[in-house]
């Protein structure tokens, strides 16, 4: 008998199989983390841009949608797994019978976006739309996968946290959404005339912090030949703009630079270099439910992002980097006053920051691994006034465009 079988499964009574098949379903009372890769519309067909995941497919026919699009990535954005909730059991939907009446028990109200035809697909038991207003609604879509199986994901769009992972960000032009191109992955809830209505994206939406997002907005030249991301400020107001402006939505900006200073010692010397480079583990003790202090806390599967909130972060909270500089806090500020009043950030109760550390039990792992920062690990390693030092070498050293390609992060190992 092979090591992953168990042959008497069975006989064994149906409510003991039963439960067995529900504690393969994620927990019910925790909030987790779904990553997706965000495409734009110059992405009109599946190989005219190559988008490093499976895209979702929308509609009674399991299409491609024409617009935004949205893809569950092959790994995050350093080649290491795609941690996302979303896969723990998205295999239960096709297993068998029984683990499909798992997944059902635990998403009782559950709307499928995609309606891919083929041998063996579950009941489609509601449409998209059409348990929208009723309460633990889960949104269930699809994708294909490098195999050609059909493979479903589910998400509860007003719990979950949606992140949003660096590659290709950049490149969103965001006021295509800003000018209204309706797609199904979301809506303008956030003018004073439209009332909410369904749509994929849930309630919070996530993306890493980029310290030299603050520099940008500053006007202050960064230069870094490894630099992952390049937004400019008309970007990052365009992106503030549709999600919490007009479409009303909670933004959580993840700083992976953040440290608790609890369990913190005099002798902890090593931390100048080691806390740079390995996140921290969560506390064993943290609540199994989706707050602590107050605070939001969600959960992948190998991370644990906790709220930081700005009253409790110098009590609280450092900065485990020498790119440390500059604060969360201090964008939010900033980008309030450079957006002219086209943004009502200044005390915003959906402009949030998370933190992230290891999950107790898990491995551990490079903070550089989930932190898609423009600051890779060979710069991490210098001094931050080095990142913006304008030399005759750096100069050469440099593409025409000022960033990689997804060519170039393939050939070097980042995808």
């Amino acid at each position: 008998m092979g090591g992953t079988s168990f042959r008497l499964f069975p006989h064994l009574p149906p409510e003991i199989q039963d439960a067995i098949w529900d504690a393969a379903v994620r927990p019910a009372t925790k909030s987790h983390v779904h990553s997706f890769i965000i495409a734009d519309h110059h992405c009109q067909s599946l190989d005219s841009v190559s988008v490093p995941g499976f895209f979702l497919r929308f509609g009674a026919h399991g299409k491609v949608n024409g617009g935004f699009k949205l893809a569950v990535p092959h790994d995050d954005p350093n080649s290491g797994p795609n941690s996302s909730v979303y896969l723990s059991d998205s295999g239960l939907w096709m297993a068998c019978k029984q683990s499909r009446a798992a997944m059902n028990r635990r998403f009782p109200t559950n709307e499928w976006w995609s309606g891919i035809p083929g041998k063996g697909q579950p009941e489609r038991k509601a449409r998209a739309g059409e348990c929208f207003g009723q309460q633990n609604v889960a949104h269930t879509t699809s994708y294909i996968d490098s195999n050609a199986q059909v493979q479903h994901i589910t998400i509860r769009p007003d719990e979950d946290l949606f992140y949003f992972s660096p590659l290709q960000l950049d490149s969103i032009n965001w006021f295509h959404h800003y000018a209204f191109n309706d797609v199904p992955l979301i809506d303008y809830r956030g003018y004073n005339t439209a009332s909410p209505s369904s749509s994929f994206l849930g309630l919070h939406v996530a993306l890493d912090y980029d310290p030299l997002m603050l520099e940008t907005l500053a006007g202050r030249t960064v230069n870094c030949p490894h630099r992952r991301v390049t937004f400019s400020t008309t970007s990052i107001v365009d992106m503030v703009d549709v999600f919490h402006e007009s479409a009303a939505r909670t933004i959580w900006f993840i700083d992976h630079r953040l440290r608790r200073l609890e369990g913190m010692s005099a002798n902890d010397t090593k931390t100048e270099a080691q806390s740079r480079m390995v996140l921290p583990t969560a506390s064993a003790s943290i609540s199994p439910g989706d707050r602590q202090d107050g605070g939001r806390v969600f959960y992948s599967n190998d991370c644990v992002f906790t709220e930081v909130q700005r009253e409790d972060y110098l009590s609280e909270w450092f900065m485990g980097e020498e790119n440390g500089n500059g604060t969360v806090f201090e964008f939010f500020d900033l980008l309030h006053q450079v957006a002219g009043g086209r943004l009502e950030v200044e005390g915003s109760r959906r402009m949030k920051v998370l933190a992230c550390e290891v999950a107790p039990g898990a491995a551990p792992r490079l903070a550089m691994a989930r932190t898609g920062s423009v600051v890779c690990v060979d710069c991490a390693e210098e001094k931050q006034e080095t990142l913006f030092r304008k030399t005759d070498r750096l100069r050469d050293a440099e593409s025409d465009d000022d960033g990689f390609s997804l060519e170039d992060f393939a050939q070097s190992n980042l995808l």
